[in-house]
């Protein structure tokens, strides 16, 4: 959100992203976009409207304006992402290995009294696969 240009690229990695996976879906693959540092009241060089109006333009994109500073709207960004992840193997019937080596996505719900012992094993996958990925 402080960094116009960070905006401006959306759209390339966007599209960079589509061109090597190559998923089904085509440019209907499901993204969301997360705005940054909106604890940065003084810098906010990317407009509302702008970012409303960019997912709007492409199948209404999911927008969350986080702070990763003050843990705000994070959370609620990554399980809108999860929901989407699982929404799409449920509808294109994915089969997910059992033996992936990166973060898996399960349909358990995540919850203060649960989140230390998921995020824990999930931290043991890093520590296990040099080659950690987010999703």
């Amino acid at each position: 959100m402080t960094d116009k240009s960070s905006f401006e690229n959306v759209e390339l990695w966007r599209k960079e992203f589509l061109d090597k996976l190559q998923p089904p879906e085509g440019d209907e693959y499901p993204f969301i976009l997360i705005g940054n540092k909106n604890d940065r009241v003084d810098f906010p060089f990317v407009k509302e409207e702008d970012i409303k109006e960019y997912c709007s333009s492409h199948y209404n994109m999911p927008y969350f304006s986080c702070s990763a500073l003050k843990d705000d709207n994070v959370e609620e960004a990554f399980a809108k992402m999860a929901e989407l992840a699982l929404k799409r193997v449920d509808e294109k019937k994915i089969a997910v290995s059992e033996t992936i080596n990166y973060l898996k996505l399960t349909k358990t719900e995540v919850n203060s009294n649960n989140k230390k012992e998921i995020l824990g094993k999930n931290k043991n996958l890093k520590k296990k696969n040099k080659n950690f990925c987010c999703f």
